[in-house]
């Protein structure tokens, strides 16, 4: 797995070796429930849910999620953009008490710590 980040968006590769996808396979590998070969598939003959869930996971960020399958390599790349959250924006509008949890000491005085 590798990780890298530029202006614009992160990345993060991962790298699997073995059995490469077939290539009449791979362009519905994102695909929910979708049926490989016998010769291509699984025990069950079902590629399932995962891939799909983490691609919709992925687009539902504004990212993409790919993959290429060459020789013995399988590589799976996961593009995110990078943005500011708003958390923090509101974060650093909310009173000192909001912004993190009070210790004992910081309790004010009229007030109890628990």
């Amino acid at each position: 797995m590798t990780a890298r980040t530029d202006e614009s968006e992160a990345v993060v590769e991962i790298v699997n070796e073995g059995e490469p996808i077939p290539a009449d396979v791979l362009p519905f590998i994102f695909e929910p429930f979708r049926q490989a070969k016998p010769r291509e598939s699984a025990a069950t003959g079902n590629l399932g849910l995962g891939l799909y869930i983490a691609k919709q996971i992925v687009i539902s960020t504004g990212g993409t999620l790919d993959a290429r399958s060459i020789d013995r390599t399988t590589t799976f790349m996961v593009r995110l953009p990078r943005t500011r959250f708003v958390a923090e924006e509101r974060r650093s509008e909310a009173p000192p008490s909001a912004r993190r949890p009070q210790r004992r000491d910081d309790a004010p005085p009229d007030r109890e710590a628990v």
